[in-house]
């Protein structure tokens, strides 16, 4: 079986939910996660659930080190931004491993292995769980130096890391967060030619460069652009669901179940990769019901309710 790694940042209090979190991760043995965060475990974490205690400090001095220049998170949602690059920063956490990738804690986990297996064993370089673009809450990547490069495609990748009080969603579809990323108003190339040879070198050189920036501004079009030259394989599908898709499909009464580690939309009958509370997690009325060790629960607009197996 083709060996995954998942490696997700949280600084800050545990959500009410990641005892439900966390077991649906109990639910799929055979992937491993590791998550970094300034909290003690959670009782009862699962085996196949690294839980690493660092200081958002210290976080931001391990991709300090990696990238040589300083990177203080004042705010810990820039993460996101430096995720493509977790393969190659914490490449010896993932020694061993097929592929590995970055999710959110944001989410309930459903079957994961029958879902995407199918495309690791093909060896698909980048497999993502949106058809349309790169989702930045869930993304796998094949455990290669090539593959775990790709975010230097984007010329002005280190400006993106150092601007450390904006999120640019690089780790996805940058034009998600409605922030698109500016060109510089120098070219980053700096030559000593003769004055006029220089000056027309480093105007195609800022051309190109800059030519490359709009084709290569995130994880999102990168692996599209590189997919379509053939030069990596990229698999994109709907395999998720999350409160604010149904929001825009009009669907108030939505219903999502999780039943002995498989998750399903319940109105539906379809099968979930995960489901991802995006809104329901700053709604003062979604309420998760308090855990106990169950093979079965709820999600609806109201919260988390344990449910009878």
């Amino acid at each position: 079986m083709m060996k995954l790694r998942i490696l997700i940042a949280h600084f800050g209090p545990w959500p009410p939910w990641i005892l439900y979190f966390l077991q649906t991760c109990r639910w799929n043995p055979h992937i491993d996660w590791m998550i970094f965060t300034d909290q003690t475990a959670p009782r009862d974490t699962p085996p196949n659930v690294i839980v690493h205690q660092i200081s958002l400090q210290a976080f931001g001095e391990i991709l300090s080190g990696h990238f040589n220049m300083s990177i203080s998170l004042d705010n810990p949602y820039k993460i996101c931004d430096y995720r493509p690059a977790f393969g190659e920063i914490f490449r010896d956490w993932f020694r061993g491993y097929d592929y590995w990738g970055y999710s959110d804690l944001d989410l309930v986990y459903g079957n994961i292995f029958p879902l995407i297996e199918p495309y690791m064993k093909r060896k698909t370089d980048v497999i993502g769980v949106r058809e349309q673009y790169l989702a930045g809450h869930f993304a796998l990547f094949r455990n290669t130096p090539e593959i775990s490069s790709l975010y230097k495609l984007y010329p002005y990748y280190l400006r993106v890391f150092s601007d450390t009080h904006l999120h640019y969603g690089f780790d996805e579809k940058s034009s998600l967060v409605g922030k698109k990323l500016k060109h510089p108003d120098e070219s980053p190339f700096t030559h000593h030619f003769s004055e006029s040879l220089g000056k027309a070198i480093r105007r195609i050189k800022y051309h190109l460069a800059t030519s490359s920036a709009r084709d290569y501004r995130d994880m999102d079009v990168i692996s599209k652009n590189m997919a379509q030259k053939g030069e990596i394989s990229l698999f994109r599908k709907d395999m998720v669901r999350s409160d604010l898709w149904y929001r825009k499909q009009h669907i108030p009464d939505w219903e999502i179940i999780w039943d002995n580690g498989k998750l399903f939309d319940k109105k539906t009958g379809e099968e979930l990769l995960h489901f991802h509370l995006i809104r329901s997690k700053h709604d003062p009325k979604f309420r998760p019901e308090p855990w106990h060790n169950n093979n079965c629960f709820l999600i609806n607009r109201t919260g988390i309710h344990i449910q009878e197996s």
